[in-house]
């Protein structure tokens, strides 16, 4: 199949429309028309239904646009491999990854990284493994480095490579009530107000482990996706939060946050190198993933 109608296909599947299609492509609607229409004369099935209201793609549709960004992907890395190869450059990384992973693992990786390989350059995305995922189907990640809640269908394009466990915990400021209380039981979390994310695995987590003590979740919240602004909260108020250690392990050594004396409730959850199925990484990925499974071999503190 031809990559470059395979594109226009999916900016179709995209815009819902084909002269939105031919705008953002920098073409003209009978163009992107024709192609399509060619794409689909080769396979011998309908992939949109057309109306006044745009394209809607058929069942055939739908089941072809996994293989097209597969296909689109795969053919702009490769042409980026060959650019970087006649140009002499050293090309490019672009990295997806989990807070955790962007605060804990992967600045230590990148310096080894350039140690090795100092003209590389390279682009971090940090993120939800969720959104990160689809930037890795479409081409615009070599890899993704996180811990995807267990909930997270993970798509069939995509293979996962178990790294190591990151442990969740419960964290509060360093003047915090709860720090000086001898014992802590869980129904004593839910008389302060806690910092959560708006949706996803971890408020599912959190929900979990209350359900599985007969007690409702904590309902006074501040819902955000952002960490930096969980941080500051927790160091500024009564705020409890579950975290990841890799993310607040600098905030515990400079003394404004605290771990709960919680062993019981710790969390542990499997970490993954996420690629794409069937698919050749470009050397500069291999390199890197290389030094990550090495990291990641290596004992670390619970």
């Amino acid at each position: 199949m031809d990559p470059v109608k395979l594109s226009h296909f999916l900016a179709v599947l995209e815009t819902g429309h084909f002269a939105r299609a031919a705008r953002q492509l920098g073409l003209s609607q009978p163009a992107i028309s024709k192609s399509i229409k060619a794409l689909e004369s080769s396979l011998g099935v309908q992939l949109f239904q057309r109306g006044q209201y745009g394209a809607q793609p058929t069942e055939f549709g739908n089941r072809l646009a996994r293989h097209a960004r597969l296909i689109v992907a795969e053919g702009a890395l490769a042409r980026a491999e060959m650019d970087a190869l006649r140009t002499a450059t050293a090309g490019h990384l672009e990295i997806g990854a989990s807070v955790n992973f962007a605060r804990d693992i992967l600045p230590a990786a990148i310096e080894r990284y350039r140690r090795r390989w100092p003209d590389v350059a390279i682009s971090v995305d940090v993120g939800l493994s969720s959104s990160l995922f689809n930037d890795l189907l479409n081409g615009r990640l070599d890899f993704v480095i996180s811990a995807p809640p267990t909930t997270l269908k993970i798509d069939d394009g995509l293979a996962q490579e178990y790294l190591l466990d990151e442990v969740d915990t419960f964290v509060v400021g360093s003047e915090h009530p709860l720090v000086d209380q001898p014992e802590i039981g869980l129904a004593d979390l839910l008389a302060f107000p806690w910092v959560v994310p708006k949706s996803g695995g971890r408020w599912e987590q959190i929900h979990a482990i209350f359900a599985a003590s007969g007690l409702p979740p904590p309902y006074r919240l501040v819902r955000t996706e952002s960490t930096v602004l969980a941080l500051r909260l927790l160091s500024h108020g009564p705020y409890i939060c579950l975290l990841g250690r890799g993310i607040f392990a600098p905030e515990v050594e400079a003394g404004r946050l605290t771990e709960l004396r919680l062993p019981h409730l710790i969390e542990k959850r499997p970490a993954f190198l996420t690629t794409r199925a069937h698919a050749h990484s470009r050397l500069s990925a291999v390199n890197m993933i290389t030094i990550l499974r090495d990291i990641c071999r290596k004992p670390r503190a619970d």
